[in-house]
């Protein structure tokens, strides 16, 4: 997580970087429980400015003598950030079954959203 806060606009498309406003710190929450963290970057005033969420979905199986594990069935990551207008540039990605070598990351276009959007 330290790396992300220290990288926070590193996917963030090169025509955007001058309009979004950087955080000055960050709030994050992780919960293992069930492969979720998330990073909100506040600006000065205390206000969102930069947000990342990813979690892993996973199911319980069983191999053939009868042992219960856990598989990947989807993972998903998004990051946003708030421009000086406002608005909110964000970026998502989602696998299907990660831990598959013939999963493929599907990369979403750019979307301009509003922070209702984004998730709590």
């Amino acid at each position: 997580m330290r790396l992300l806060i220290m990288h926070w606009n590193t996917l963030l498309p090169a025509e955007y970087q001058q309009r979004v406003l950087a955080p000055s710190r960050f709030e994050w929450h992780e919960d293992a429980s069930v492969k979720a963290s998330k990073v909100i970057g506040l600006d000065k005033m205390s206000r969102r400015c930069f947000y990342f969420h990813e979690f892993t979905l996973a199911e319980e199986c069983f191999d053939e003598e009868g042992a219960i594990f856990e598989i990947a069935v989807y993972h998903e990551m998004a990051v946003a950030w708030k421009t000086k207008d406002g608005s909110w540039i964000r970026l998502k990605a989602y696998a299907m079954h990660p831990q598959d070598c013939t999963s493929r990351v599907s990369i979403l276009p750019i979307e301009i959203v509003d922070e209702k959007d984004l998730g709590r």
